[in-house]
């Protein structure tokens, strides 16, 4: 069943621009996040070992309504990661592989973060606000320094 519903919302996901992927409001497939415009609200990409992707971190700053990044894969980018989305609610990212967020993210809008097994080593630098923020998960990621959302802690749940 769970597969049916998933090719049904990637059939209606088509139809918002069948020629441009880039221009739907979703994304799934690796090599349609080079062309992503201002319209994507999603991504959802999972790419199994060993066949991982070679992204460009560049794409992400075209995304500037993106609310879901959900990257589980090995992907390797041509580039550092500059820009992420401030309207991003859900951020989970398997094996982040760059040391710290971008500058110019303000994570005020996000819920969840989820950077397991990454190589950050700092979120962010200064004050953010972080007041609708519930889950974080950082796990295995061996390389985090002390950072003061987890002095923060009371805000978020167990």
């Amino acid at each position: 069943m769970h597969d049916l519903l998933q090719q049904m919302g990637w059939k209606l996901v088509r139809q918002e621009s069948p020629e441009e992927p880039g221009k739907r409001t979703r994304l799934w497939l690796y090599k349609d996040i080079d062309h992503a415009t201002e319209d994507v609200e999603g991504i959802s990409l999972y790419l199994p070992r060993p066949t991982g992707a070679q992204l460009s971190a560049l794409s992400f700053s075209k995304m500037t309504k993106l609310r879901l990044l959900l990257i589980i894969c090995n992907a390797r980018f041509s580039h550092s990661l500059q820009y992420l989305s401030n309207e991003l609610r859900i951020l989970k990212w398997d094996e982040y592989p760059f040391k710290t967020l971008p500058l110019s993210f303000h994570p005020e809008e996000l819920i969840d973060l989820d950077l397991s097994y990454s190589q950050v080593e700092q979120l962010w630098k200064g004050e953010q606000n972080f007041n609708k923020m519930k889950l974080i998960n950082l796990s295995y990621s061996l390389d985090l320094v002390r950072h003061r959302i987890l002095e923060r802690s009371e805000i978020l749940r167990s």
